[in-house]
């Protein structure tokens, strides 16, 4: 659909000379506006966060799982609690270790 004659604009990129284009117009987005040392390499940071955060998670699963270990045998939780407590916090937390390992060894490249 091209410009319609009231000086609407259309599908195409243009417009008029009312409304002039928003690539062409007088404001240029410049290219590079502070350029301080070399080129941002976002991979060694991005690794240390996969592996923080897929670790931590597996700490957290041990630590939850010892603590309603050690809570039940020593009689402070029964096993229904017990039972709850796992159906409602730990097998979430299983399937999101999980999922966070497998993201974590997934975008490893061999």
């Amino acid at each position: 659909m091209a410009n319609s004659a009231e000086g609407g604009k259309g599908d195409e990129p243009g417009g008029t000379e009312h409304d002039p284009a928003p690539y062409g117009g007088p404001f240029q987005v410049p290219q590079r506006v502070l350029w301080v040392g070399d080129e941002y390499n976002p991979l060694p940071r991005r690794e240390q966060t996969r592996s923080w955060l897929a670790f931590s998670l597996v700490g957290l699963v041990a630590v939850i799982s010892l603590a309603l270990i050690g809570l039940t045998a020593g009689g402070v939780l029964d096993a229904g609690t017990t039972k709850d407590l796992v159906a409602g916090i730990l097998s979430p937390l299983i399937a999101l270790t999980g999922a966070a390992l497998g993201f974590y060894f997934g975008g490893h490249q061999r």
